[in-house]
Protein backbone atom coordinates (compact mmCIF):
# COMPACT_ATOMS: atom_id res chain seq x y z
CA UNK A 1 0.00 0.00 0.00
CA UNK A 2 1.45 3.40 -0.92
CA UNK A 3 2.67 5.57 1.91
CA UNK A 4 0.25 8.37 1.03
CA UNK A 5 -2.67 5.95 1.46
CA UNK A 6 -1.37 4.79 4.82
CA UNK A 7 -1.19 8.31 6.14
CA UNK A 8 -4.76 9.20 5.05
CA UNK A 9 -7.20 9.17 7.99
CA UNK A 10 -9.53 6.15 7.92
CA UNK A 11 -12.37 4.84 10.07
CA UNK A 12 -11.42 2.75 13.08
CA UNK A 13 -13.42 1.53 16.08
CA UNK A 14 -12.34 1.75 19.71
CA UNK A 15 -14.32 -0.47 22.14
CA UNK A 16 -15.49 1.44 25.20
CA UNK A 17 -14.87 0.31 28.75
CA UNK A 18 -16.90 0.52 31.96
CA UNK A 19 -16.82 4.23 32.81
CA UNK A 20 -18.13 5.79 29.55
CA UNK A 21 -20.76 3.05 29.24
CA UNK A 22 -21.90 3.63 32.83
CA UNK A 23 -22.17 7.38 32.26
CA UNK A 24 -24.21 6.82 29.10
CA UNK A 25 -26.52 4.41 30.96
CA UNK A 26 -27.11 6.95 33.75
CA UNK A 27 -27.93 9.60 31.18
CA UNK A 28 -30.37 7.26 29.45
CA UNK A 29 -31.96 6.32 32.78
CA UNK A 30 -32.50 9.99 33.55
CA UNK A 31 -34.09 10.52 30.13
CA UNK A 32 -36.42 7.57 30.69
CA UNK A 33 -37.30 8.89 34.17
CA UNK A 34 -38.22 12.29 32.72
CA UNK A 35 -40.24 10.63 29.95
CA UNK A 36 -42.08 8.48 32.50
CA UNK A 37 -42.91 11.50 34.66
CA UNK A 38 -44.28 13.32 31.61
CA UNK A 39 -46.44 10.32 30.72
CA UNK A 40 -47.63 10.13 34.31
CA UNK A 41 -48.47 13.82 34.38
CA UNK A 42 -50.49 13.38 31.19
CA UNK A 43 -52.40 10.55 32.84
CA UNK A 44 -51.11 7.93 30.40
CA UNK A 45 -49.60 5.90 33.26
CA UNK A 46 -51.94 5.16 36.12
CA UNK A 47 -50.80 5.02 39.73
CA UNK A 48 -47.44 6.68 39.16
CA UNK A 49 -47.02 8.41 42.51
CA UNK A 50 -43.87 8.72 44.59
CA UNK A 51 -44.38 10.04 48.12
CA UNK A 52 -40.66 10.46 48.79
CA UNK A 53 -37.28 9.64 47.30
CA UNK A 54 -36.17 7.23 50.01
CA UNK A 55 -35.20 3.67 49.15
CA UNK A 56 -38.39 2.07 50.49
CA UNK A 57 -40.69 4.35 48.45
CA UNK A 58 -38.75 3.71 45.26
CA UNK A 59 -38.78 -0.05 45.91
CA UNK A 60 -42.54 -0.02 46.49
CA UNK A 61 -43.10 1.93 43.29
CA UNK A 62 -40.96 -0.48 41.23
CA UNK A 63 -42.78 -3.50 42.71
CA UNK A 64 -46.16 -2.03 41.81
CA UNK A 65 -47.89 -2.02 38.47
CA UNK A 66 -46.27 1.33 37.71
CA UNK A 67 -42.85 -0.20 38.30
CA UNK A 68 -43.57 -2.83 35.66
CA UNK A 69 -44.64 -0.08 33.28
CA UNK A 70 -41.41 1.86 33.93
CA UNK A 71 -39.36 -1.29 33.29
CA UNK A 72 -41.18 -1.83 29.99
CA UNK A 73 -40.56 1.79 28.96
CA UNK A 74 -36.87 1.46 29.83
CA UNK A 75 -36.58 -1.79 27.86
CA UNK A 76 -38.45 -0.35 24.88
CA UNK A 77 -36.29 2.78 24.90
CA UNK A 78 -33.04 0.81 24.62
CA UNK A 79 -34.47 -1.72 22.17
CA UNK A 80 -35.87 0.87 19.76
CA UNK A 81 -32.93 3.31 19.91
CA UNK A 82 -30.24 0.66 19.46
CA UNK A 83 -32.24 -1.42 16.97
CA UNK A 84 -33.16 1.52 14.73
CA UNK A 85 -30.14 3.82 15.09
CA UNK A 86 -27.47 1.77 16.88
CA UNK A 87 -27.29 4.23 19.76
CA UNK A 88 -29.32 5.75 22.56
CA UNK A 89 -29.33 9.46 23.39
CA UNK A 90 -26.77 8.86 26.14
CA UNK A 91 -24.46 7.02 23.74
CA UNK A 92 -25.00 9.73 21.15
CA UNK A 93 -23.95 12.40 23.64
CA UNK A 94 -20.71 10.50 24.32
CA UNK A 95 -20.01 9.62 20.69
CA UNK A 96 -20.63 5.88 21.12
CA UNK A 97 -22.70 3.39 19.14
CA UNK A 98 -23.47 -0.34 19.06
CA UNK A 99 -22.14 -2.41 16.14
CA UNK A 100 -21.98 -6.06 15.14
CA UNK A 101 -18.79 -7.66 16.40
CA UNK A 102 -18.37 -9.57 13.14
CA UNK A 103 -18.32 -6.80 10.55
CA UNK A 104 -18.81 -3.42 12.31
CA UNK A 105 -22.26 -2.75 10.81
CA UNK A 106 -25.15 -1.42 12.99
CA UNK A 107 -26.33 -4.03 15.46
CA UNK A 108 -29.89 -4.33 14.12
CA UNK A 109 -33.09 -5.40 15.82
CA UNK A 110 -32.31 -9.03 16.64
CA UNK A 111 -29.01 -8.28 18.36
CA UNK A 112 -30.52 -5.28 20.14
CA UNK A 113 -33.26 -7.57 21.47
CA UNK A 114 -30.75 -10.12 22.77
CA UNK A 115 -28.41 -7.65 24.47
CA UNK A 116 -31.29 -5.81 26.14
CA UNK A 117 -32.97 -9.01 27.35
CA UNK A 118 -29.68 -9.91 29.07
CA UNK A 119 -29.24 -6.40 30.53
CA UNK A 120 -30.79 -7.29 33.96
CA UNK A 121 -28.13 -9.97 34.39
CA UNK A 122 -25.37 -7.44 33.63
CA UNK A 123 -26.90 -4.95 36.10
CA UNK A 124 -27.38 -7.51 38.87
CA UNK A 125 -25.72 -6.55 42.18
CA UNK A 126 -24.92 -2.94 41.18
CA UNK A 127 -23.68 -3.96 37.75
CA UNK A 128 -20.65 -5.88 39.00
CA UNK A 129 -21.10 -8.96 36.74
CA UNK A 130 -21.34 -6.83 33.60
CA UNK A 131 -18.43 -4.58 34.64
CA UNK A 132 -16.20 -7.58 35.42
CA UNK A 133 -16.89 -9.15 32.02
CA UNK A 134 -16.25 -5.83 30.25
CA UNK A 135 -12.86 -5.51 31.93
CA UNK A 136 -11.85 -9.09 31.11
CA UNK A 137 -12.85 -9.28 27.43
CA UNK A 138 -10.60 -7.88 24.65
CA UNK A 139 -13.56 -6.20 22.95
CA UNK A 140 -14.84 -4.67 26.22
CA UNK A 141 -18.10 -6.65 25.92
CA UNK A 142 -20.62 -7.25 28.69
CA UNK A 143 -22.59 -10.50 28.89
CA UNK A 144 -25.32 -9.15 26.63
CA UNK A 145 -22.71 -8.12 24.04
CA UNK A 146 -21.12 -11.58 24.07
CA UNK A 147 -24.46 -13.34 23.57
CA UNK A 148 -25.72 -10.78 21.05
CA UNK A 149 -22.45 -10.50 19.14
CA UNK A 150 -22.18 -6.73 19.58
CA UNK A 151 -19.60 -4.11 20.54
CA UNK A 152 -20.03 -0.65 22.04
CA UNK A 153 -17.47 1.51 20.26
CA UNK A 154 -16.36 5.04 19.48
CA UNK A 155 -15.42 5.83 15.87
CA UNK A 156 -11.92 7.20 15.24
CA UNK A 157 -10.80 8.88 12.01
CA UNK A 158 -7.03 8.66 12.27
CA UNK A 159 -4.09 7.57 10.07
CA UNK A 160 -3.21 3.87 10.09
CA UNK A 161 0.07 4.38 11.94
CA UNK A 162 -1.80 6.13 14.77
CA UNK A 163 -4.57 3.52 15.00
CA UNK A 164 -2.01 0.71 15.05
CA UNK A 165 -0.57 1.90 18.38
CA UNK A 166 -3.94 2.52 20.09
CA UNK A 167 -4.71 -0.46 22.35
CA UNK A 168 -7.87 -2.26 21.27
CA UNK A 169 -8.47 -0.23 18.08
CA UNK A 170 -10.25 -2.20 15.35
CA UNK A 171 -10.77 -1.82 11.61
CA UNK A 172 -13.01 -3.28 8.93
CA UNK A 173 -11.07 -5.41 6.45
CA UNK A 174 -11.40 -3.82 2.98
CA UNK A 175 -11.26 -7.27 1.30
CA UNK A 176 -13.79 -9.37 3.23
CA UNK A 177 -15.44 -6.75 5.49
CA UNK A 178 -14.64 -8.58 8.70
CA UNK A 179 -13.81 -6.63 11.86
CA UNK A 180 -10.25 -7.15 13.10
CA UNK A 181 -7.49 -5.47 15.10
CA UNK A 182 -6.03 -2.30 13.63
CA UNK A 183 -2.50 -3.75 13.56
CA UNK A 184 -3.37 -7.43 13.01
CA UNK A 185 -3.94 -9.48 9.86
CA UNK A 186 -7.57 -10.19 9.02
CA UNK A 187 -8.66 -13.54 10.57
CA UNK A 188 -11.06 -14.11 7.68
CA UNK A 189 -8.88 -13.59 4.59
CA UNK A 190 -5.41 -13.10 6.18
CA UNK A 191 -5.08 -9.68 4.57
CA UNK A 192 -2.17 -7.75 6.17
CA UNK A 193 -2.80 -4.58 8.20
CA UNK A 194 -2.43 -1.19 6.45
CA UNK A 195 0.89 -0.66 8.23
CA UNK A 196 3.13 -3.11 10.10
CA UNK A 197 3.08 -2.70 13.91
CA UNK A 198 6.83 -2.00 14.07
CA UNK A 199 6.63 0.63 11.34
CA UNK A 200 3.54 2.13 12.98
CA UNK A 201 5.28 2.49 16.34
CA UNK A 202 8.31 4.04 14.64
CA UNK A 203 6.22 6.50 12.59
CA UNK A 204 4.02 7.37 15.54
CA UNK A 205 7.05 7.99 17.75
CA UNK A 206 8.53 10.23 15.09
CA UNK A 207 5.25 12.14 14.73
CA UNK A 208 5.03 12.61 18.49
CA UNK A 209 8.59 13.89 18.72
CA UNK A 210 8.34 16.29 15.78
CA UNK A 211 6.69 19.14 17.76
CA UNK A 212 9.31 18.86 20.51
CA UNK A 213 12.13 18.68 17.99
CA UNK A 214 10.65 21.67 16.16
CA UNK A 215 10.48 23.72 19.36
CA UNK A 216 14.07 22.81 20.20
CA UNK A 217 15.18 23.80 16.69
CA UNK A 218 13.29 27.10 17.00
CA UNK A 219 14.97 27.74 20.36
CA UNK A 220 18.39 27.11 18.85
CA UNK A 221 17.55 29.40 15.91
CA UNK A 222 16.43 32.13 18.33
CA UNK A 223 19.70 31.82 20.27
CA UNK A 224 21.67 32.05 17.01
CA UNK A 225 19.69 35.15 16.00
CA UNK A 226 20.40 36.74 19.36
CA UNK A 227 24.13 36.12 18.90
CA UNK A 228 23.99 37.49 15.33
CA UNK A 229 22.22 40.66 16.53
CA UNK A 230 24.82 41.17 19.25
CA UNK A 231 27.57 40.70 16.64
CA UNK A 232 25.97 43.43 14.49
CA UNK A 233 26.02 45.82 17.46
CA UNK A 234 29.66 45.00 18.14
CA UNK A 235 30.57 45.39 14.45
CA UNK A 236 28.65 48.67 14.31
CA UNK A 237 30.61 50.05 17.27
CA UNK A 238 33.89 48.94 15.70
CA UNK A 239 32.98 50.53 12.39
CA UNK A 240 31.93 53.78 14.07
CA UNK A 241 35.27 53.89 15.88
CA UNK A 242 37.20 53.12 12.67
CA UNK A 243 35.20 55.79 10.80
CA UNK A 244 36.04 58.39 13.40
CA UNK A 245 39.74 57.45 13.24
CA UNK A 246 39.75 57.51 9.43
CA UNK A 247 37.96 60.86 9.42
CA UNK A 248 40.63 62.32 11.66
CA UNK A 249 43.44 60.83 9.55
CA UNK A 250 42.05 62.16 6.29
CA UNK A 251 40.91 65.48 7.71
CA UNK A 252 43.82 67.32 6.17
CA UNK A 253 43.48 65.50 2.82
CA UNK A 254 39.78 66.22 2.41
CA UNK A 255 39.64 69.90 3.35
CA UNK A 256 36.04 70.35 2.25
CA UNK A 257 34.73 67.58 4.49
CA UNK A 258 33.71 69.50 7.59
CA UNK A 259 31.24 66.85 8.72
CA UNK A 260 31.67 63.24 9.80
CA UNK A 261 33.69 61.06 7.45
CA UNK A 262 31.95 59.11 4.68
CA UNK A 263 34.35 57.34 2.34
CA UNK A 264 34.01 58.28 -1.35
CA UNK A 265 33.68 55.65 -4.05
CA UNK A 266 37.26 56.10 -5.25
CA UNK A 267 39.08 57.54 -2.23
CA UNK A 268 42.73 56.40 -2.12
CA UNK A 269 44.79 55.06 0.74
CA UNK A 270 42.05 53.65 2.98
CA UNK A 271 43.49 52.12 6.12
CA UNK A 272 43.26 48.36 6.59
CA UNK A 273 41.52 48.85 9.93
CA UNK A 274 38.76 50.89 8.34
CA UNK A 275 38.18 48.44 5.46
CA UNK A 276 38.26 45.50 7.91
CA UNK A 277 35.67 47.19 10.16
CA UNK A 278 33.39 47.80 7.19
CA UNK A 279 33.67 44.20 5.99
CA UNK A 280 32.95 42.97 9.50
CA UNK A 281 29.78 45.06 9.65
CA UNK A 282 28.65 43.79 6.25
CA UNK A 283 29.30 40.17 7.26
CA UNK A 284 27.47 40.66 10.56
CA UNK A 285 24.42 42.13 8.79
CA UNK A 286 24.50 39.22 6.32
CA UNK A 287 24.55 36.77 9.22
CA UNK A 288 21.71 38.62 10.95
CA UNK A 289 19.43 38.35 7.94
CA UNK A 290 20.29 34.68 7.45
CA UNK A 291 19.58 33.87 11.08
CA UNK A 292 16.29 35.75 11.00
CA UNK A 293 15.17 33.82 7.91
CA UNK A 294 16.20 30.56 9.60
CA UNK A 295 14.15 31.39 12.71
CA UNK A 296 11.12 32.35 10.61
CA UNK A 297 11.33 29.01 8.77
CA UNK A 298 11.57 27.04 12.05
CA UNK A 299 8.60 28.91 13.52
CA UNK A 300 6.54 28.29 10.37
CA UNK A 301 7.09 24.54 10.76
CA UNK A 302 6.08 24.53 14.43
CA UNK A 303 3.25 27.07 13.85
CA UNK A 304 4.51 29.21 16.72
CA UNK A 305 3.97 32.97 16.23
CA UNK A 306 7.20 35.04 16.35
CA UNK A 307 5.67 37.26 19.03
CA UNK A 308 5.56 34.28 21.39
CA UNK A 309 9.29 33.70 21.01
CA UNK A 310 10.07 37.39 21.53
CA UNK A 311 7.80 37.52 24.58
CA UNK A 312 9.70 34.65 26.17
CA UNK A 313 13.15 36.09 25.37
CA UNK A 314 13.43 39.76 26.43
CA UNK A 315 17.15 39.88 25.51
CA UNK A 316 16.37 38.83 21.93
CA UNK A 317 13.50 41.31 21.78
CA UNK A 318 15.79 44.12 22.94
CA UNK A 319 18.66 43.49 20.52
CA UNK A 320 16.30 42.94 17.59
CA UNK A 321 14.75 46.33 18.28
CA UNK A 322 18.21 47.91 18.16
CA UNK A 323 19.30 46.26 14.91
CA UNK A 324 15.92 46.53 13.17
CA UNK A 325 17.18 48.99 10.48
CA UNK A 326 19.68 46.34 9.33
CA UNK A 327 17.14 43.51 8.87
CA UNK A 328 16.10 44.68 5.39
CA UNK A 329 19.57 45.85 4.28
CA UNK A 330 20.48 43.75 1.23
CA UNK A 331 23.45 45.70 -0.19
CA UNK A 332 26.22 48.14 0.78
CA UNK A 333 24.07 51.21 0.26
CA UNK A 334 21.28 49.83 2.44
CA UNK A 335 23.72 48.84 5.21
CA UNK A 336 25.25 52.35 5.14
CA UNK A 337 21.75 53.90 5.25
CA UNK A 338 20.86 51.71 8.22
CA UNK A 339 24.11 52.67 9.93
CA UNK A 340 23.40 56.36 9.35
CA UNK A 341 19.84 55.97 10.69
CA UNK A 342 21.13 54.16 13.75
CA UNK A 343 23.95 56.54 14.60
CA UNK A 344 22.10 59.75 13.76
CA UNK A 345 19.14 58.56 15.81
CA UNK A 346 21.45 57.97 18.77
CA UNK A 347 23.03 61.37 18.30
CA UNK A 348 26.51 59.95 17.75
CA UNK A 349 28.80 61.78 15.26
CA UNK A 350 29.91 58.66 13.34
CA UNK A 351 30.48 57.77 9.73
CA UNK A 352 27.65 58.60 7.38
CA UNK A 353 25.66 60.44 10.03
CA UNK A 354 23.67 63.36 8.67
CA UNK A 355 23.76 66.70 10.51
CA UNK A 356 23.37 70.35 9.62
CA UNK A 357 26.60 70.34 7.61
CA UNK A 358 26.51 68.98 4.07
CA UNK A 359 28.87 66.20 3.02
CA UNK A 360 31.05 67.16 0.08
CA UNK A 361 30.15 65.90 -3.38
CA UNK A 362 31.32 62.35 -4.07
CA UNK A 363 31.42 61.31 -0.41
CA UNK A 364 27.95 59.73 -0.12
CA UNK A 365 28.69 56.08 -1.00
CA UNK A 366 29.87 53.16 1.12
CA UNK A 367 33.50 52.01 0.93
CA UNK A 368 34.25 49.66 -1.93
CA UNK A 369 35.70 46.44 -0.59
Amino acid sequence: MPESTQQRPAEYFLPQSVLPRAVAYLMDSFIVAVLTMVLGALGLIKGLTLSSFDQAAIRDLMQSGSGITITIILFAYFLICEGAWGRTLGKLALGMHVIRAQDGTPCGWSRSLIRNCIRPLDLFFLGLPGAAVVLMTPGRQRIGDLLGGTLVVRTLNVPAEVAAVIPGAMRRCPDCGRLTGASAPCPGCSAPPPVAPEAARRQFGTAMMQPFAGMMAAGEAAAALRSAAQEVLAAEAAYAEASAAESARLHDEVAAAEGPFVHPDEAPDLSKDYVSAWRRLMAAVDGLRTRRADLDAKLALTRVPPGQVLASDPVLRGVLHEVEPYLDAEDDEAVLAAFMARTSGAGEPTAGASDEREAPAGLEGPPQS
